[in-house]
């Protein structure tokens, strides 16, 4: 690998995205991200985009949200990181 963007990739897994019933779009989550992230039935997950064009995926359970409805996790975090 001599390429440094392949140096930061330990793996990568296509999926197809899909149409569900109510329209929205579906992606299944591959067995190996789900153990990555020790996902399970029931867990929740959320995509984050960042100024530079990456989303990032994480599982809720390693996050700092209190719950799906807290908008105010940002302001939260940032006022704590303030010296």
């Amino acid at each position: 690998m001599d390429d440094d963007i392949e140096g930061g990739i330990e793996w990568s897994v296509p999926v197809l995205a899909r149409r569900g019933a109510d329209g929205g779009l579906i992606a299944e989550i591959p067995d190996s991200v789900a153990q990555r992230l020790g996902l399970g039935e029931g867990d929740v997950v959320c995509y984050t985009a960042f100024f530079d064009g990456a989303i990032e995926f994480w599982s809720v359970k390693k996050s700092p949200y209190t719950s799906l409805g807290d908008e105010g996790v940002a302001a939260r975090l940032a006022a704590e990181a303030k010296p």
